[in-house]
C-alpha cells in the first residue's frame, strides 16, 4: 500500500511539475509585443534597440528601430570616424502558420534615416540618407518562454541627402549588405 501511495504522489507531483503554466501559453489572436537590443553589420554598423507589435496568429507585425550608428573608413589613405543616429519603420512577415515561434520572416523598413557626423581634425561634416528599400530576411528563435533571438541578413539601399562639410556622398557606396542580430524579450 505504501508503494502504491508513493507512485501516487510521485505522479502527481511531477505532472505539476512539468505541466504548463497557462498565464504563460500565449493564445492566437492575442497581441504580443517585443523589445530587443540589436546590432547591424555593414559599412555603417549601428547598435540599437528594436520594438516589434504584433498579434498572435497574424502573419505580420510592426516594427520601430532606433540606433546609435558609427562608421571608420579610408578616404585618400586617411582613416575617418563617424558617429550618429539611426531611425526605422517597417513591417516583419513571417512565413509560416504559428506566427511568433521559431519562424521565419521577411523584413521591410519601409523608411531608414540615418546622420552621420564627422569632426576629426582634417575632416568634418555630416553624411545623411533615407532608405525606402531596406529589406532582411532572418529567423525568429524562441528561447525559453519570453527569450527570442533573431539573426538576419539584407541590404539597404541609400538615396544620399547632401553632404556639408568635408563629406562627400562619392565617398560612399549606394547599396550595400548587411547583417544582424537581435535579442529580446517578448510580452
Amino acid at each position: 500500500m505504501k508503494k502504491i501511495i508513493l507512485i501516487i504522489a510521485l505522479f502527481v507531483s511531477t505532472t505539476s511539475i512539468f505541466a504548463q503554466d497557462e498565464s504563460l501559453v500565449m493564445k492566437k489572436n492575442e497581441p504580443f509585443k517585443n523589445i530587443s537590443v540589436n546590432y547591424s553589420y555593414s559599412d555603417i554598423n549601428s547598435v540599437g534597440v528594436s520594438y516589434e507589435i504584433g498579434t498572435i496568429g497574424q502573419k505580420s507585425s510592426f516594427i520601430i528601430n532606433a540606433g546609435y550608428t558609427f562608421i571608420s573608413f579610408d578616404n585618400n589613405g586617411i582613416n575617418h570616424t563617424g558617429e550618429g543616429r539611426s531611425f526605422d519603420l517597417g513591417m516583419r512577415f513571417y512565413l509560416s502558420k504559428n506566427s511568433i515561434y521559431d519562424k521565419l520572416y521577411i523584413e521591410s523598413l519601409l523608411w531608414s534615416y540615418t546622420r552621420l557626423k564627422f569632426s576629426d581634425a582634417n575632416y568634418s561634416g555630416v553624411y545623411e540618407y533615407i532608405s525606402p528599400f531596406n529589406p532582411n530576411i532572418g529567423y525568429k528563435f524562441k528561447l525559453g518562454k519570453k527569450f527570442t533571438i533573431d539573426p538576419s541578413v539584407g541590404c539597404t539601399w541609400k538615396i544620399e541627402i547632401m553632404s556639408r562639410g568635408d563629406v562627400d556622398n562619392r565617398s560612399f557606396n549606394n547599396f550595400v549588405g548587411k547583417a544582424g542580430i537581435k535579442v529580446g524579450y517578448q510580452f
